[in-house]
């Protein structure tokens, strides 16, 4: 698997939007059917939807609707970088 690949389906996505409601096909596969509202952000599923689909889910080391979460599974192992980024890394902003 290579950064890549990751970049190129992640990138075959662009433009997709979600309906109604945060109602999109990365939460549908995430929870395993429609969700709608608010509290249905689906940055991080969309994530781990794209190693999912390139079949790199151990890179992310599990699948969660949680960028906290997400971010921690790096940090604990060593692999948060706070600068020197390089093409598939995955970024996460705080706002």
């Amino acid at each position: 698997m290579t950064a890549q690949t990751i970049l190129n389906r992640a990138k075959k996505e662009e433009g997709y939007e979600a309906a109604y409601c945060k109602r999109c096909k990365y939460n549908k596969w995430f929870y395993g059917y429609d969700v709608s509202g608010d509290c249905y952000d689906w940055c991080a599923v969309f994530v781990c939807w794209v190693f999912a689909a390139c079949n790199a889910t151990k890179l992310i080391y599990q699948n969660t609707a949680s960028c906290g979460d997400l971010a921690y599974n790096f940090y604990r192992r060593g692999r948060w970088v706070w600068n020197n980024f390089k093409p598939g890394d995955v970024v996460f902003m705080n706002w």
